[in-house]
């Protein structure tokens, strides 16, 4: 536990809890990027990111349910039986020091951002892992700061030492959505933003009972 940390300190986010285990949290997110259904998953033991972790089996379920959650939650399924809105999982890794705390965010989007990505961020060229890769097995080799990025349907990205830029990722998801000015959480209107993560907060719990 790290004293300067916002997430080893529970008050500082309890009323953003959605669900928790003994080793997970997850919490809607302030500076929603969508119209809602924006949450972290955040282990509890302080780690600078997820790719610290060792053992993953308990992520990996964690992460599964939260999924569906949020699929289930803000899918939009034209009368059909299953929702047909996918989500997308990253992390920002790219900043690194003690007061930083893993999590991986998790919005419910059909899009793909590798050609946004690209064009926002030329410099920067992201690899498509291989189906046997882990982000976690690769990144005990290879211990730098990193962006990470994965679809439900199984292809996932990196990239290995990235620049120094703020918020990469949310700026890019917050572009395609249509709103850029949701990409950095600290310049959103607050009063806004509530509204949107207290309703992800009420709609989701209900698929953690």
């Amino acid at each position: 536990m790290q004293k300067k940390c916002v997430w080893c300190n529970r008050r500082s986010f309890a009323n953003r809890i959605i669900h928790e285990t003994k080793e997970w949290y997850v919490v809607a997110a302030l500076g929603q990027i969508t119209d809602g259904g924006h949450v972290l998953v955040i282990p509890k033991r302080h780690l600078l990111c997820m790719g610290e972790i060792r053992e993953t089996s308990s992520l990996n379920h964690f992460v599964t349910r939260v999924r569906h959650a949020v699929t289930w939650g803000y899918g939009k399924n034209n009368g059909r039986d299953q929702p047909f809105f996918s989500t997308m999982m990253f992390e920002d890794a790219s900043q690194r020091g003690s007061t930083n705390h893993a999590c991986f965010h998790i919005v419910p989007t059909s899009l793909k951002i590798e050609d946004a990505f690209f064009d926002r961020y030329p410099c920067m060229t992201p690899k498509k892992m291989r189906p046997r890769e882990t982000l976690q097995s690769i990144f005990q080799g290879r211990p730098y700061p990193y962006l990470y990025w994965a679809y439900d349907y199984g292809q996932r990205m990196i990239l290995w030492d990235p620049p120094p830029t703020v918020q990469s990722l949310r700026k890019v998801v917050a572009t395609l959505h249509g709103c850029p000015e949701r990409g950095d959480w600290r310049t959103v209107n607050p009063a806004d933003d509530e509204v949107l993560w207290r309703r992800t907060t009420a709609r989701l719990k209900a698929y953690f009972v």
